[in-house]
């Protein structure tokens, strides 16, 4: 796009000179020199769930350091220079954090996977954004791996409609104050703890196939004070609030 733009205004200049536009009919045009700008290019790879679990599943810490300076090596050669990794995925941690449990999807290990792929792709001057799933949580049958002290396993079991099922797993639901904090509470640790140059999030939004029954009581009590509001604009204002707020 960048290269376009400089050709059509480079082209503008051009015409303008042939028209031989100046300050006196007597005096020939002069034509500026463009101004040419360097660019770097942001080239990102993105390290989900699903390559932690194919590609890492049971590995020591020494192993799976190896693991992301060979990968980091790679993704160089790509010309890479962004990685974003994932960190939260199903309102579990690929970090150290005293928010959401550990996720499984590594195995049992005793290390932070994501502070030593950052710091592997720190030291190879490339940037690391976090990418998390705000909503997304854990499967129905996962319930009993949560710690008994979780506070999404506590509103699953006392079925509190700050989380919902919907399909064979589990959704937070962002319409609740308190769920907006946790949110926002884990991006926040992850901004304070580590080195990284920016956090995205993925599948911001509720699922395709959300049912009515998700959200009905909140939605019923905003009704109350505006009966007009749709359920689509009161999940949408929801959606706007989280954001917001994790900005």
């Amino acid at each position: 796009m960048a290269s376009k733009l400089l050709r059509f205004l480079l082209a503008c200049v051009l015409f303008l000179s042939g028209c031989g536009i100046s300050s006196s009919g007597n005096e020939p045009a002069v034509t500026p020199e463009p101004t040419v700008e360097t660019e770097s290019h942001s080239i990102g790879m993105w390290f989900s769930y699903l390559e932690y679990r194919d590609l890492c599943y049971g590995m020591s810490a020494e192993d799976f350091e190896a693991f992301t300076k060979t990968a980091v090596a790679n993704m160089q050669e790509l010309g890479v220079n962004n990685l974003y990794l994932h960190a939260v995925a199903f309102t579990d941690a690929f970090y150290d954090s005293k928010i959401y449990p550990r996720t499984a999807i590594l195995g049992d290990i005793d290390y932070d996977p994501f502070a030593i792929f950052a710091a592997s792709a720190k030291d190879a001057g490339m940037k690391v954004h976090a990418w998390i799933n705000p909503m997304r949580s854990i499967a129905v049958n996962e319930v009993e791996r949560l710690p008994q002290d979780s506070l999404i396993r506590k509103w699953i079991e006392s079925n509190d409609e700050r989380v919902r099922q919907n399909g064979d797993r589990y959704y937070l639901n962002p319409a609740y104050p308190e769920v907006r904090e946790l949110i926002v509470s884990v991006a926040k640790e992850l901004a304070e703890t580590y080195d990284i140059d920016g956090i995205h999030m993925d599948d911001y939004f509720y699922p395709y196939d959300t049912k009515r029954n998700f959200d009905a009581y909140i939605y019923s009590l905003v009704q109350e004070e505006n009966p007009e509001l749709s359920l689509e604009d009161f999940r949408m204002n929801n959606v706007d609030l989280m954001v917001k707020e994790l900005h």
